[in-house]
């Protein structure tokens, strides 16, 4: 994607001398081109750091890079970032945003967390996380969902295989985070073995909430294709699984909203995403319509 299409800006310093304050949306619409103009053509050997941050935390060359696609989660993305902020990975990381011109207080919260916010046009998140990814450093990408929580672990569980150079890719599990005892259930009985089944048979399910790949992989097969609106993760998955060794990890555990269960009921949310993950593996197509619940 060419530069010019995305506007990007480093978050607040805690520094007295690189003091910004936090961004709205107003003050983001005023002044985009000037933060991007400082992220990518700022001065030689500018530091940014998070507000409070562990000193392994943030280096001027992070290992991992966490990209988070977001549009309007003011309800759900602060908790997010400050699970990601609480890793208990030993290398330095930073946390990149993806975000699709959210008209909320997303922007706000984003910026007293992560390292770098990305804005995106197209507004899905296989374009949210790929424009966030070209402005990002690590060489592992680790990806997740704006409504999910992160276990302390999580990281290390699911850039460990990459970083020890035992895979190019990993998958972890999801189970939700505020639904019934039903929900639980099902995710840790069915779900899960499921997940693990498929992967192998090489029926990869991946989901989009916790996965990771070295970015020599990511580059290799040109990254998220962009023009899919679902399943885009899973894609990329299969692409690298083609080139390079992929792995599924169960302890990469998180957690989710179950927000769109909730709206849409069980038995259209389990039948949209069973379908979908039959028209990619057989026809290699994928649902183009997802309607944002928020």
């Amino acid at each position: 994607m060419p530069r010019s299409e995305i506007n990007a800006f480093p978050t607040p310093c805690t520094s007295p001398r690189t003091h910004r304050p936090t961004l709205d949306a107003r003050t983001l619409r005023s002044s985009e081109k000037a933060w991007h103009y400082l992220l990518v053509r700022g001065p030689r050997g500018q530091h940014i750091t998070p507000p409070k941050a562990r000193t392994s935390y943030r280096l001027d060359r992070p290992v991992v890079s966490v990209v988070i696609p977001t549009l309007n989660e003011e309800a759900y993305i602060e908790r997010t970032l400050r699970s990601l902020r609480d890793q208990d990975l030993d290398a330095p990381y930073e946390i990149v945003i993806g975000d699709g011109y959210s008209t909320d207080n997303t922007l706000a919260i984003c910026s007293r967390y992560a390292d770098k916010i990305v804005l995106e046009r197209k507004r899905t998140p296989a374009a949210g996380r790929q424009s966030a990814v070209m402005q990002s450093s690590g060489r592992v990408l680790a990806f997740g969902c704006g409504d999910t929580l992160y276990p302390s672990n999580w990281l290390r569980e699911i850039t460990g295989p990459i970083l020890r150079g035992e895979a190019a890719a990993v998958s972890g599990a999801v189970l939700p985070d505020d639904g019934t005892f039903f929900d639980m259930a099902g995710s840790k009985y069915v779900l899960l073995p499921l997940t693990w089944l498929s992967a192998k048979l090489g029926l990869y399910f991946t989901p989009g909430e916790t996965i990771a790949f070295s970015r020599r992989a990511f580059d290799q097969v040109g990254g998220f294709d962009t023009d899919k609106v679902t399943a885009e993760d899973l894609d990329l998955f299969k692409r690298v699984s083609r080139v390079s060794k992929v792995q599924f990890n169960p302890n990469a555990r998180v957690y989710v909203s179950m927000r769109r269960v909730r709206k849409w009921g069980r038995a259209r949310y389990v039948a949209y995403h069973f379908s979908n993950f039959i028209s990619y593996h057989l026809f290699h197509g994928s649902h183009q319509v997802y309607e944002p619940v928020r």
